[in-house]
């Protein structure tokens, strides 16, 4: 299957074959290829393994003769790999993952990994989605959450591979906020959204849908932004509703300290190490009142 999809890719304006004509080209009769479909199953270990992945969301996926499937950028990337004789980071194995030069080029790893986020949120809640007349059980994010998990891991593993990591804004904004992976993704999306387009606003429904797998999980995930949440509550993130006490109808920012402590404090802010910002901020979030202030003042 794999040969079939690498050769097709390389040949081919469309690098998408349709399963049966996977099964044709393999097997010599119908027999063989209905017996065979197991090959083109997600739970495969091609598939399990993200080297083969669905070319668009198809709305019938259990029709895997009729759903097109090609070779993704993984298993490209390991043939020419082989092909030069140098190995991938995944021939490395876990933990022999090339370091992180910067915390700049953290931030744009996890910009990676959030525009699958996107293309995952474009799939599941495509308008011809929305509007369906049933409930179906397929999955159209499938193939791209196992892609997500890697692209996490593989972070993880550059992460520990790089020995001053934990000195990296993006990493210790995610250590001492404890931001869960979810989260981390809405501040990427803001962040980047201000630096892209200039807008430094984006719809907390957008948010939601961005982070979320399923219908059932936007209902859950809703707890990411509301005003008790993380990133609310510690004001990371801004909300300014259309609707009194409606966040969820309102439009979502980043705070000024966050923007200026991941991408760098500006030369106006002088001599306030990023540290000591992120200190004072953690420290102000948490005080009761301004008695514990004059307290502390005192003491020091």
């Amino acid at each position: 299957v794999l040969s079939l999809l690498l050769h097709h890719r390389m040949h081919c304006e469309d690098p998408a074959l349709e399963g049966r004509l996977i099964l044709a080209s393999i097997f010599e009769c119908t027999y063989e290829a209905m017996s065979r479909i197991d090959l083109l199953r997600p739970d495969c270990p091609l598939r399990e393994a993200g080297l083969v992945v669905l070319d668009d969301a198809e709305e019938n996926p259990e029709n895997l003769l009729g759903a097109r499937f090609t070779l993704s950028d993984q298993s490209l990337d390991c043939f020419r790999q082989e092909i030069t004789g140098k190995p991938t980071d995944e021939a490395r194995g876990p933990g022999h993952h090339d370091p992180y030069e910067s915390n700049g080029e953290f931030l744009v790893d996890l910009r990676v990994i959030h525009n699958l986020y996107q293309l995952r949120s474009a799939r599941v809640f495509a308008t011809d989605r929305w509007g369906r007349l049933h409930n179906a059980t397929f999955q159209p994010d499938r193939d791209l959450n196992q892609r997500i998990r890697r692209c996490w891991e593989r972070v993880r593993d550059r992460l520990g591979s790089t020995p001053d990591s934990g000195k990296f804004p993006g990493v210790r904004l995610m250590r001492e906020y404890n931001l869960r992976e979810k989260e981390m993704v809405c501040v990427i999306h803001l962040l980047f959204k201000e630096l892209y387009e200039g807008n430094a606003y984006a719809d907390v429904a957008d948010l939601l849908r961005l982070i979320s797998r399923t219908e059932g999980e936007l209902i859950q995930n809703r707890r990411f932004l509301m005003d008790y949440s993380c990133l609310i509550k510690r004001e990371l993130i801004s909300v300014e509703p259309f609707l009194d006490g409606r966040t969820l109808t309102g439009e979502a920012y980043l705070n000024d300290w966050v923007v200026n402590y991941l991408f760098g404090s500006s030369a106006a802010e002088e001599n306030i190490q990023d540290d000591e910002r992120i200190d004072w901020h953690m420290y102000l979030a948490e005080l009761d009142d301004t008695q514990g202030f004059f307290h502390d003042l005192g003491a020091n």
